[in-house]
């Protein structure tokens, strides 16, 4: 097995064991791939040990790199999880399965109204901003009851459910807060039955958000290196 294949197998070891110490299903924790700092021969090699969710950060590159590696979309499922400006949102709904960064009720307008010109409803997660880092994007807690509500209400998305980023830093109880903070979001949404994606985690703190109810993790470092 190649260096990222054995990275890989570790890093779902590592899941399903933490998973399990939470007292949860570890098939309920999926891992997406992020694949923005590797080049179209490794995100091959992720693919070939297993990897199915792949996630990149701009939509320029995404392009070309998704190209190169059409032959396995049939296995793979392209999710768009950085920063996604409107004038691109039309170019990003076409390329990839999921938008995980819909960031605005704006973006999500944009979105709903090309889910219905083309007849599918845009897949989306919404971003929730549950730091106060400045730099991280988001609906404030404040706006998100609103906009999570209307959202849900419109006929060219498919809202699968809530994505954030915790801050960068060592201190565990932010970390953990930041991840509560989006679970408890859903919950005052409707819950998992309503909004059963919880995207949320990397590879500096994907156990902790795996304890607060992670359903998807985004790793790319632990993977790629």
């Amino acid at each position: 097995m190649s260096r990222i294949g054995d990275n890989l197998a570790r890093i779902r070891e590592n899941v399903d064991a933490v998973a399990t110490r939470a007292g949860r299903d570890p098939e309920t924790v999926r891992i997406c791939t992020v694949t923005k700092s590797a080049g179209a021969v490794q995100v091959r090699e992720a693919v070939n040990a297993g990897a199915r969710l792949l996630g990149e950060n701009r939509v320029q590159k995404a392009e070309s790199k998704i190209a190169a590696l059409a032959d396995l979309a049939p296995l793979v499922e392209w999710r768009m999880i950085g920063h996604l400006q409107g004038n691109k949102a039309r170019r990003a709904a076409e390329l990839f399965a999921v938008i995980e960064s819909v960031h605005s009720i704006g973006l999500a307008r944009r979105l709903d109204a090309f889910g219905k010109e083309r007849g599918t409803p845009v897949r989306v997660l919404l971003e929730v901003k549950t730091s106060d880092e400045e730099e991280k994007g988001g609906l404030s807690l404040d706006e998100a009851p609103e906009a999570i509500a209307e959202a849900l209400g419109l006929a060219g998305l498919r809202v699968e459910g809530l994505m954030t980023m915790a801050p960068f830093t060592d201190d565990e109880k932010q970390v953990r807060a930041s991840f509560a903070a989006l679970r408890e979001m859903r919950e005052r949404a409707g819950g998992a039955s309503r909004l059963p994606e919880l995207s949320m985690g990397m590879t500096a703190d994907y156990p902790i958000a795996i304890e607060e109810g992670a359903t998807i993790v985004r790793l790319g470092t632990a993977i790629f290196g």
